[in-house]
C-alpha cells in the first residue's frame, strides 16, 4: 500500500460510504480498506483529527441504533405484508412474527439487570438462622502442609 495523507474530506467519505453500505461499522479495519492504508493509521488519523473520529463515532452509533431497533423489533415481534404474484392475481397477507424469547431475555438483562438477571444469590444459614461461613482449605487430606483461612476474617472490599 502507498502512502496516503489524510485530507479534509475524509470524515464526509466515510459518513458518504456508510449510506452505500448499512453494514458498514467504520472499525479501524473497514477504514483502512477504504482508503488503502494500514488499520494503524486510521487510528492515528483519529487521534490527529477530531473531525475524522467523530464520523467514526456518528456511524458507529448509528449501526447501533439499528442494531438496537432491530432486535427490539425481534423481542416484541411484527406484522408484515407479503406479496405473492400468482398468474395474474396480487395476494396480500399479513403475517405476524411472534416475539422471541431469547431477544427479550437479552433486551431484559442487559436493560434492566437489577430486575433481570441469571444470577442467583443464596446465603447459607444455621438452623437459627446465622450465616454459615465457609472455610477455605490449602492443601490437601494427606499434605501435613494444610491451612484453613477464616473467612469471617476477611473484609469485603469495596
Amino acid at each position: 500500500m502507498g502512502r496516503v495523507k489524510y485530507k479534509k474530506d475524509f470524515p464526509e467519505i466515510l459518513r458518504h460510504y456508510a449510506e452505500l453500505r448499512p453494514d458498514f461499522s467504520a472499525s479501524p479495519g473497514e477504514c483502512a480498506a477504504v482508503f488503502g492504508v494500514q488499520a494503524e493509521t486510521v487510528r492515528n488519523w483519529m487521534n490527529q483529527h477530531p473531525d475524522f473520529r467523530q464520523a467514526i463515532e456518528d456511524i458507529s452509533f448509528h449501526l447501533n441504533l439499528r442494531v438496537e431497533n432491530a432486535l427490539l423489533k425481534t423481542a416484541c415481534g411484527y406484522e408484515y405484508t407479503e406479496v405473492k404474484d400468482s398468474e395474474g392475481f396480487v395476494t396480500r397477507t399479513t403475517k405476524l412474527v411472534p416475539g422471541n424469547v431469547a431477544a427479550q431475555k437479552f433486551w431484559l438483562t442487559n436493560r434492566s439487570p437489577d430486575r433481570w438477571r441469571d444470577k442467583v444469590e443464596q446465603e447459607l444459614t444455621t438452623a437459627g438462622g446465622q450465616p454459615i461461613k465457609p472455610l477455605i482449605i490449602f492443601g490437601t487430606p494427606d499434605d501435613d502442609t494444610t491451612e484453613t483461612l477464616d473467612t469471617s476474617e476477611i473484609q469485603p472490599s469495596d
